[in-house]
Parts: C-alpha cells; structure tokens; sequence
C-alpha cells in the first residue's frame, strides 16, 4: 500500500469525459456500482456514461483525479449534499439507464436514493470513487480520500457521505477511515450502506 506521496491531484473538468469514462468503466467492471450489473460487465460502459451526463449541469460538481505516467489512474465525483440534480438531468440518467439497461437497473438507483438518510447539516457527497485495476492496492484511493477531507473542512461541511456494497474493498477501505454506517439495505442481492464521517 506504497504510494509516491508527490502524487498530485488536479481538478478534473467535463472535458475530460472521455479519459474519466475509460477511468470509471475500468475500474467498476469487477465491482459494479449496481450490483445487478454483475452478471453484465458490458454494461458498465453505457452506465458510467450516463452517470457522468447526469452530473455535467450540478451545480458543485467537484470532479478530481491522480494522474501517472501521463494516464488517469484514479478519479473521484462529490457533491454538496443539499444539492439536488436538476429534474432534467435526473430524468435524462433514468431514461439513459433504461435505454441502455433496462427498468430494473434504474429501480435500484431509485432504492438506493429513497434509502439515503435525511441529514440537516451540509456534507461532502462522494457519489464515486474509482481506480484503475493496475494501480489499485497503492494507496490512491486513500489519498484521494485525504484531499477530499481537506477540501470538505476548507469548504466547511460537516463531513463526508457515501454509499458502498459491504462486500467490496472499497467498504473496507472506508470503515479503516473512520466512516460509520448510517443505514444498511439490501438490493438487487447486494447490502448496501449509506456511510458518514464527520469533522
């Protein structure tokens, strides 16, 4: 879990799409954001895309990333938390999941919003987290995770939010940070936690 502490992290843009697209669908084909797609690793490419789409208009949409050897290696998308997407833009992600993966798939994004918990005060929302495979185990995803802590207190929020699969590494990752679960539900065969650290 060596990582070169010069890593720098740079602000990601929209124009980046095409690097983060490749980034995202690399790094969920194993670990599907929907447990569902499990048995559809081809499907992730059409799901990150469509994911990456509904974000491009949120207002605080903060899009970061490591990069080595020229190449995005790990990528990360947070949100202020009392910031809802635009109904278009939400309307456009289900109508994309549908299209590209049918209704099932978009139920389980609708059970995974209706079971996050209300909270009064304004958290840091990382809606994602992702590392290539080949550079996984080394350490980025906690640095990235680091940045955003410093980055959530500057802008001071409350914490940190998230929802991660307890069977992955990532919930494993996040527990040895400190988060705590909120709220466990189950879907699509999956259990699945509404995570949070606080400052």
């Amino acid at each position: 879990m060596n990582y070169d502490k010069n890593v720098e992290i740079e602000r990601l843009e929209f124009s980046d799409k095409l690097e983060l697209l490749e980034l995202l669908t690399q790094a969920f084909k194993e670990h599907p954001l929907i447990p569902t797609l499990g048995a559809k690793p081809e499907a992730t490419g059409p799901l990150m895309n469509a994911f990456l789409d509904c974000f491009r208009g949120a207002k605080r949409a903060l899009l970061y990333g490591i990069r080595k050897d020229n190449e995005l290696v790990c990528a990360s998308v947070s949100l202020d938390s009392t910031i809802e997407p635009s109904k278009p833009a939400l309307i456009r992600f289900i109508f994309s999941l549908y299209r590209a993966l049918g209704w099932r798939i978009a139920k389980e994004f609708e059970v995974v919003h209706k079971e996050e918990p209300k909270y009064e005060e304004r958290y840091l929302e990382l809606v994602i987290l992702g590392t290539l495979p080949a550079y996984q185990r080394q350490g980025l995803g906690r640095k990235m995770l680091n940045f955003l802590y410093n980055e959530a207190k500057r802008e001071e929020y409350k914490g940190i939010i998230l929802v991660a699969d307890r069977n992955t590494p990532a919930f494993q990752l996040y527990s040895k940070e400190g988060f705590m679960v909120d709220k466990e539900f189950t879907t699509g065969g999956a259990t699945l936690c509404w995570m949070r650290l606080t400052f």
